[in-house]
């Protein structure tokens, strides 16, 4: 695990490179009537610690369109979870006839950044006291029950929770998965949208840097999440969120992550719909 109190090198972009950005979220106007909190969908009822719980993801544009189906049908297969998901959307037809599925549209935007503001609105968007976030391009090999367990133990003391992140830069936070207490967590996500919103990162975890000091951030307990390597890959390991990345699909092969979605997680037909060219 990376040093949780590593200093990390966020960089000074440029004046018109922050101003290009700041134009970029002035031209995305959230419809008012968006920001209305949806009514709640079926609650999970096979498992009363899920009673109050969501998953979010984001899914803008086509690739995650796809992605995002792979990770819900992971969900209800290895994940063995049948809650309510709530799907960040400005295609909502593409998630139509999903089960307990319900979608919350946005403006369209091709800007990755933009997207990933919506992660901050999901406090004021999705009516359950406890969401946990998870990235279009994660898939679920384990039931996530054992794993919800663990974090709520510490959730209970820590209203957001996040992994540490594992690049190369070793930033102390991870934004592709993400416990929140739709209470306790809105102050951190406000003002984590308006550094955002200032145009000044290139990264929403350098945004995140900036303020994470002044609210009660923590993170969840070592495991449950798999960033595939060759070596992984060969020896068949499993967790219950594994991260696939673009990065790791460019460098590990279309081929080789096929069988490894479709043979060893036993996600059917994940290689085809999880195509990152």
């Amino acid at each position: 695990m990376p040093d949780p109190d590593a200093q990390a090198d966020v960089p000074v972009l440029s004046r018109k490179k922050v101003m290009k950005q700041r134009k970029r979220y002035w031209r995305w106007r959230l419809p008012t009537s968006i920001l209305r909190p949806l009514h709640p969908i079926e609650p999970c009822r096979d498992d009363p610690a899920f009673e109050d719980f969501a998953i979010a993801i984001i899914a803008l544009r086509s690739r995650f369109h796809r992605w995002s189906r792979v990770l819900i049908q992971s969900l209800r297969d290895s994940g063995q979870y049948h809650g309510p998901i709530y799907v960040v959307t400005e295609k909502p037809s593409a998630f139509a006839g999903l089960d307990n599925v319900a979608t919350i549209k946005v403006a369209p935007t091709r800007h990755q950044m933009v997207a990933k503001t919506c992660k901050t609105f999901l406090c004021d968007w999705v009516p359950r006291t406890r969401i946990l976030y998870v990235d279009a391009d994660i898939v679920v090999g384990e039931p996530i029950k054992p794993w919800f367990d663990r974090s709520m133990a510490r959730h209970a003391d820590t209203p957001t929770l996040f992994y540490h992140d594992p690049g190369e830069r070793k930033l102390p936070f991870h934004g592709g998965l993400i416990l929140m207490d739709r209470q306790r967590s809105r102050a951190l996500f406000h003002d984590w949208r308006r550094q955002l919103a200032s145009g000044r990162f290139r990264q929403d975890q350098e945004a995140l840097l900036t303020i994470a000091d002044a609210y009660d951030v923590g993170y969840f307990p070592e495991g449950g999440i798999l960033f595939p390597t060759e070596q992984a890959i060969e020896q068949a390991q499993r967790a219950c969120f594994v991260h696939i990345t673009r990065h790791r699909y460019r460098m590990l092969g279309h081929e080789r992550l096929r069988h490894y979605l479709e043979d060893v997680l036993e996600i059917g037909d994940a290689g085809g719909r999880l195509d990152f060219s």
